[in-house]
């Protein structure tokens, strides 16, 4: 008998091509990940500097506005005119406040 010829890659040959061909595609992957990643870190830094501080503001505005109705309640229920006074005098600041903390964070809207 005679003998067939062998193909030009045997097992071992195929073998080591399909690893190459899988190699290749892990480290295309990685490296797909690695630039789509630095894309949420820029987006993340970009969060960071803008909204945080946006936030924080906002925070402020909200803070500023719950001590304004505790004071009106505190004036409506005042047993002097002095106390009424004080209380309103307080809102008064705290309007000033609102509305300073309203400009910087309008300032800092895109």
């Amino acid at each position: 008998m005679k003998k067939t010829s062998s193909p030009v890659l045997g097992i071992a040959g195929r073998l080591m091509a399909v690893v190459a061909a899988l190699t290749l595609v892990l480290i295309a992957t990685a490296l797909y990940a690695i630039q789509q990643l630095n894309g949420v870190k820029h987006l993340a830094e970009r969060a960071e500097s803008n909204r945080v501080p946006q936030l924080n503001r906002i925070a402020q505005v909200e803070l500023n506005v719950t001590r304004v109705s505790l004071q009106l309640r505190h004036a409506m229920l005042a047993r002097t005119p002095a106390e009424r006074q004080a209380a309103l005098d307080d809102i008064a600041a705290k309007r000033q406040l609102i509305e300073q903390e309203l400009g910087q964070y309008r300032d800092m809207l895109f």
